[in-house]
């Protein structure tokens, strides 16, 4: 076994990573399954942090674009968290005229 010195005073042998096996089962136990979905959650949210972003500026973009246009804001904000969904997807100009449809009576 080799050992690595991690001070001038202390050595210790290296710590071996866990293998896949006892990884399973760990995340079998219960606090095991509550750190499993806890780091998958991260991990979730580090994926898709990277859009929500890009949807969040849409819609302040959306927002200010419909007060600027004489809209009240509470009925603009009613009208962008209405096609929040759709942020990801569609483009600002479509979004705007979407917004348009909900805001505008025909």
């Amino acid at each position: 076994m080799r050992f690595q010195l991690t001070s001038f005073r202390t050595l210790r042998a290296p710590i071996s990573p866990i293998s896949f096996a006892q990884r399973l089962r760990y995340a079998r136990t219960p606090n095991g399954r509550a750190f499993e979905t806890k780091s998958i959650r991260l991990r979730q949210r580090r994926h898709s942090d990277a859009e929500d972003t890009e949807a969040r500026e849409k819609q302040d973009k959306l927002l200010l674009a419909l007060t600027s246009q004489g809209f009240k804001k509470a009925e603009a904000k009613k009208a962008t968290e209405k096609l929040a969904g759709e942020a990801r997807i569609l483009s600002l100009e479509e979004l705007l005229r979407r917004a348009l449809g909900l805001l505008v009576p025909r």
